[in-house]
This record gives C-alpha cells, sequence and structure tokens, in this order.
C-alpha cells in the first residue's frame, strides 16, 4: 500500500486478515477483511436501528485509511454498501435493497502525533430500482 498513514509500518495480508505492524514498541492491529455479512433480527417494526457488522466495517475502515488524504478537512473516495432487508411475513415479499453510501472526513488536526487517523464518516442512503 502506498497511502502515507502507513510509511514507516509494515502490512502483511493472510487468510482474509489484515495485520498492521507499526515500529518497535508500537501495537500491532489485526483485523479481519470481509466483503459481506448477514444479520438476522427477531423482529423488526416499522423503525429499527441497526448497524453494519464490524468485518465489514473493517474492510470500509481500510478502505478510508486507505483513500484519505492527509490534510484535515480532506475526503476519502466514497465507499458503498449494498444493504438487503428481507421480512418472513408475509410470506413471498420482495426484499428491500439500499445502496449506502459512505465517505470519511479527515478530522486530525495537522499537529497531533496520534492517533494517526481520525475521521468523521457521512452516510447516504439510496434505495436500488
Amino acid at each position: 500500500m502506498n497511502a502515507p498513514i502507513f510509511h514507516g509500518r509494515q502490512i502483511q495480508f493472510a487468510d482474509n486478515m489484515f495485520t498492521l505492524i507499526g515500529p518497535p514498541g508500537t501495537p500491532s492491529g489485526q483485523n479481519v477483511i470481509a466483503f459481506s455479512a448477514s444479520t438476522e433480527k427477531p423482529f423488526i417494526t416499522r423503525s429499527a436501528e441497526t448497524f453494519i457488522p464490524l468485518d465489514v466495517w473493517d474492510t470500509a475502515a481500510l478502505f478510508f485509511i486507505s483513500t484519505m488524504p492527509m490534510q484535515t478537512g480532506s475526503k476519502s473516495e466514497p465507499y458503498y454498501f449494498d444493504l438487503q432487508i428481507e421480512w418472513s411475513i408475509p410470506e413471498n415479499s420482495k426484499p428491500a435493497r439500499y445502496r449506502v453510501k459512505a465517505v470519511a472526513i479527515n478530522t486530525k488536526p495537522p499537529t497531533v502525533e496520534s492517533p494517526i487517523f481520525s475521521a468523521e464518516i457521512e452516510f447516504s442512503v439510496e434505495p436500488e430500482s
């Protein structure tokens, strides 16, 4: 990876895992890389909160870290999540599909050493046709 944030760090990919090894004396980080996940809810009313599954979120975070410029206020490339909601009642109902667009905005002040990454994520959701 050529992203400036990774300079001075070793990156390893193996068995659907991403490992970031920092300079001596710094902790390593390891995350699963996943591009899909399913989450079941016992029931959903007209309104319910749900979250992006952690394994899929970790993959998006790697994307944000890799594409976001180092300047405060700069934005990453957009990352897209495709979402499908299915109901068991009524039977044979058509699943609802949505596309979630996420963009990371660099919130790290230029004079701060740690953390190496700080961002706010903007989401927008659109139904798919």
